[in-house]
């Protein structure tokens, strides 16, 4: 819709504006010895960035940075034909907690692993990256230690 292609749109109104300086959609791929590399795709798999990079994108998450209206439709879980919650936003998981919601995202590409927990409304950001391990165990610790924190 823009004219420009998304990984130049991403940098022009998403990481230069938030000073994202380590992040970028799309090739060139980082290579770690032993692991399969991961896609220089823009898609699944070609976001990079650095964990102080996440967590300002994270913390500008929280802060509404983006605009309330945008985040609010962002993290607004869809439902189910059966008119069931889903649980499940534009790429995110959203949880009630006692604390404030509890917005999650996470994955995988190989021996690369993530996960991201937020709680906006105590203003707190987690994020976990890791090369091995397990998927599961990456994503107990994101989320317990937002918890954790929420719960103080």
């Amino acid at each position: 819709m823009s004219g420009r292609p998304v990984d130049e749109l991403a940098a022009a109104e998403l990481f230069r504006p938030l000073a994202l300086r380590e992040t970028r959609l799309g090739s060139p791929i980082v290579r770690v010895p032993g692991v399969p590399d991961p896609p220089g795709t823009i898609g699944d798999g070609g976001l990079w960035t650095s964990v102080a990079d996440l967590t300002t994108w994270l913390d500008a998450c929280n802060r509404d940075r983006f605009g309330e209206r945008a985040q609010r439709m962002a993290e607004t879980p869809g439902g189910l034909d059966a008119g069931n919650a889903s649980g499940y936003a534009w790429g995110v998981r959203v949880r009630a907690r006692p604390h404030g919601s509890l917005v999650t995202h996470g994955g995988s590409w190989g021996a690369w692993l993530a996960k991201t927990a937020r709680v906006p409304a105590r203003r707190i950001a987690v994020a976990v990256l890791s090369v091995g391990g397990t998927e599961q165990a990456i994503s107990d610790l994101g989320t317990e230690l937002a918890e954790t924190l929420a719960a103080r």
